[in-house]
């Protein structure tokens, strides 16, 4: 009889060598592979959520404005800055950021639509005699203050920072392409890069602004002057629209020289500033406070300003007396100031209109609201606020909604 052979021995499988691993089915290893991806997707997530989380932003708490809002702005603010620097204010960046001096002497760039903080840098040891201003310093977008016995930029891009060394008594302006620094009567500094040097004052001058190739524009009661970085005279000239009385020099903004001649009535005129020449441009009879004292107030945006009473218009080349006018602040498109105790507002563009009493009025203006200062709404002292200055804080109250 035959016999069959044991199961064992019909079996055609592969019998595996003592120690060796059984191979996984592949729908095995894909499962393992999707869940590794899974894992290391949600640890991401958590690493993002945590660094959103603690990004550095202002204070973004729901908080109204503590007082009466400006009409156009508010009352709920987008968010509200800690105390800033006494004597400081924030600082319009372009449309969309602001600069802010802290009271801890924190410089701060910050986002305007979402009070993001883009860089924050300590301010050195040092009495600020010059606030942050902006300004451009070797080609680059720069915030520049003059601390102690130094001037101090900042990178726009990183908060990266350069300095010089200055001279007691220096002061500090930046209404040109980049800053002029007076050392003394006769020399001043334009600080196109770091490795500026000085330039002498000629006599009967005075120096107004300084351009990005180091040249510095000066005027006097005969006429102007450009100064290379070389103290080399580039080009000169008189007054274009001569007269029997001198002029007086009363200020400088967006490339356009103002001067204020006496007369019955008083004229302003103003000339641009060119590369190679400075031209007149246009003129026009303005009242003179009483007493003769002339003020220029620029807008930030370079293109107008009020000078006394008045209303320069750079650009469309307008003056519009305001009557009994004293100038409160001056924003990107309008001013603010009194009239027989009422507060006024004006503007290139804004209709003349009356301010509610103890209605706030902005400090500067961006693309995301106005910047608005005010008090604390901290119920402790302990939080930093200065009880003594009622606008220690800085709040972005966006635009009204406008009905539908």
């Amino acid at each position: 009889m035959t016999l069959s052979p044991p199961i064992a021995a019909r079996s055609s499988g592969r019998h595996r060598a003592p120690g060796e691993r059984r191979r996984r089915p592949p729908h095995r290893r894909w499962a393992t592979l999707i869940a590794a991806v899974v894992i290391v997707a949600i640890a991401l997530g958590l690493a993002v959520w945590s660094f959103l989380r603690d990004e550095d932003r202002m204070d973004t708490t729901s908080t109204r404005y503590p007082g009466t809002a400006p009409a156009e702005w508010g009352p709920q603010a987008s968010w509200s800055s800690p105390p800033i620097h006494p004597g400081t204010r924030p600082v319009p960046i372009g449309t969309d950021r602001i600069a802010m001096l802290t009271a801890d002497r924190q410089l701060v760039l910050v986002e305007a639509a979402d009070g993001r903080v883009t860089w924050r840098a300590p301010l050195p040891e040092g009495d600020v005699l010059a606030p942050p201003t902006a300004t451009r310093i070797d080609g680059r977008q720069v915030i520049a203050a003059h601390v102690g016995s130094r001037l101090l930029w900042w990178s726009l891009t990183d908060g990266s920072r350069e300095s010089v060394e200055l001279p007691a008594g220096a002061v500090f302006s930046a209404l040109g392409e980049v800053p002029l620094v007076a050392l003394g009567p006769q020399r001043v500094l334009p600080v196109a890069s770091k490795r500026s040097t000085p330039v002498t004052v000629p006599d009967g001058t005075t120096a107004l602004a300084a351009h990005a190739d180091g040249q510095v524009t000066l005027a006097g009661p005969n006429g102007w002057l450009h100064v290379g970085p070389d103290g080399s005279t580039r080009s000169s000239g008189p007054w274009e629209n001569r007269s029997r009385t001198a002029p007086t020099v009363v200020g400088y903004t967006g490339g356009f020289i103002l001067l204020v001649r006496p007369g019955d009535p008083a004229t302003v005129e103003v000339h641009a500033d060119r590369t190679t020449d400075v031209r007149y441009v246009f003129s026009a009879p303005i009242v003179l406070a009483t007493g003769g004292r002339i003020t220029w107030s620029p807008s930030p945006s370079g293109t107008w300003g009020i000078l006394g009473r008045a209303l320069v218009d750079l650009r469309d080349g307008r003056v519009e007396d305001l009557g009994a006018w004293s100038t409160r602040t001056v924003t990107a498109d309008r001013a603010y100031g009194h009239i027989d105790g009422q507060t006024v507002v004006v503007g290139p563009g804004i209709p003349r209109g009356v301010v509610a009493p103890g209605e706030a009025v902005p400090a500067a203006l961006t693309d995301a609201g106005a910047l608005v200062r005010g008090p604390s709404t901290a119920a402790t002292a302990d939080a930093g606020a200065d009880p003594r200055r009622p606008d220690d804080v800085v709040y972005l109250l966006p635009a009204r909604r406008s009905a539908s």
